[in-house]
């Protein structure tokens, strides 16, 4: 199926979308929503409940099939007779991926296209970065937003967390969504991928940080552990360059006590520059249940609160200041 998917996507590439007015000649394309934040922090959570509220579009199950012609795949799914105005989320998803044709989807393939040059790292090294297809992705974006309307919402922490600052300045009235969570929930998560994925701790998964080559020969708790810590440093400091109406933070736990809280926010931040439909906040759950508790067995436990605890302490130890989350 990947194969068969990717000659697709390769006889769609060529498709001339400057054919569809309303896919390329909009006079102010919608902004975009960039959801942020460290490997299982919430960020699945989040797309899905600004998925399920009419107010925004999203990349559906459908839509990720497409993404060398996303705006075909936007056709498509309409064709169908799918509407995202009148989806709702069932709030379920396994280590970030969700079933069902409509759910939110990554959107992997799309952002590997842009930002998958050859680097070990998630990260774009400098001259990389100077060389990036800018102008590309901004058109293409943009032509997809502009065909579906509203303003879209993209979830991919993979490639997004370590080029904030890159995405403002492409997209300059994006909003960032930053979500956070507890270091050592995010820690026992990562592990349960290796082991779901892999079946050993010791085969990395999701997010690789700029020296993700010192990480990679360590125990594992202690690439974990690295793994949360570096990537946090990178995603606040890119944050920080961001003005203050541009970012929402939104915690975990008081996303699952309060859910509609968050589309509120991000309702506010986009409502001054955009004129969005109404919100249909009752489509929202009032609250969710945490799955915050400890899952994997006490050695392993042990192992990722003291790599967790050594990491932070050596950070504050060097003198540096403390990633926004805090220590776990």
């Amino acid at each position: 199926m990947e194969e068969l998917r990717a000659q697709l996507n390769a006889c769609i590439a060529s498709i001339d979308l400057q054919a569809f007015p309303s896919a390329s000649n909009a006079h102010r394309p919608p902004p975009k929503i960039f959801i942020v934040g460290l490997p299982h922090c919430g960020t699945t959570l989040a797309g899905q409940l600004l998925a399920s509220v009419s107010a925004f579009s999203y990349i559906s199950n459908i839509i990720a099939n497409f993404w060398m012609a996303p705006v075909l795949g936007a056709m498509v799914e309409r064709s169908l007779g799918f509407s995202q105005e009148d989806f709702v989320s069932t709030f379920d998803s396994t280590h970030g991926a969700t079933e069902g044709l409509t759910e939110p989807h990554e959107f992997g393939y799309f952002w590997n296209r842009w930002f998958e040059l050859g680097q070990d790292t998630h990260m774009l090294p400098r001259a990389l970065a100077e060389n990036f297809d800018r102008t590309g992705l901004r058109q293409s974006v943009n032509e997809l937003a502009c065909f579906m309307g509203r303003p879209l919402v993209f979830k991919n922490p993979t490639w997004c967390d370590f080029h904030i600052p890159m995405l403002h300045d492409i997209f300059p009235d994006a909003v960032f969504v930053y979500c956070r969570r507890d270091h050592e929930f995010c820690a026992q998560s990562l592990l349960s991928s290796r082991l779901r994925r892999y079946g050993d701790r010791n085969s990395w998964w999701s997010i690789r940080p700029p020296n993700y080559a010192e990480l990679k020969d360590l125990h594992w708790s202690e690439q974990i552990a690295g793994q949360i810590y570096y990537s946090e440093q990178e995603i606040t400091r890119g944050l920080s360059a961001l003005p203050d109406k541009r970012l929402v933070v939104a915690d975990l736990e008081s996303v699952r006590n309060h859910p509609a809280s968050l589309v509120e926010d991000v309702y506010r931040a986009l409502s001054e520059q955009f004129e969005l439909p109404d919100l249909n906040l009752q489509r929202l759950p009032d609250t969710l249940s945490s799955r915050d508790s400890k899952r994997v067995d006490d050695n392993d436990w042990k192992q990722l609160i003291r790599a967790l605890e050594r990491n932070y302490s050596l950070a504050s130890d060097a003198g540096d200041q403390p990633p926004s989350s805090g220590p776990a």
